[in-house]
């Protein structure tokens, strides 16, 4: 439950500051236009429309990364790692990477 509050706190921020940006963005447009600054009910549509793609967006996008992390099946972990001899290649390849980096910072300290 933790998880799904700070979700949810997340979006709630987020839809906040959408709204802020589209009133924003409205205000410019209507000084462009000489218009008056107030919103009618067709710019709250459109402004409802435009929060709602991109909520979906990123929450498409956060459900792909959760599963990439292993939550399938209503939010259960089960991550699944394959070994193979594959992978002695990166992982010694990552190792010497380091000690160079490490060795060549200490000979400048």
């Amino acid at each position: 439950l933790g998880f799904i509050f700070a979700i949810a706190v997340q979006k709630i921020r987020q839809l906040s500051t959408d709204y802020a940006r589209a009133k924003v963005a409205h205000r410019m447009k209507a000084v462009y236009r000489g218009g008056k600054d107030r919103l009618k009910c067709a710019d709250y549509l459109s402004i409802a429309g435009i929060i709602l793609i991109n909520s979906l967006k990123d929450s498409k996008e956060q459900s792909k990364v959760l599963a990439i992390r292993g939550y399938r099946h209503g939010g259960r972990l089960h991550p699944v790692f394959d070994k193979s001899k594959y992978d002695y290649i990166p992982i010694f390849c990552a190792t010497a990477l380091f000690l160079c980096t490490f060795l060549t910072l200490v000979t400048y300290l």
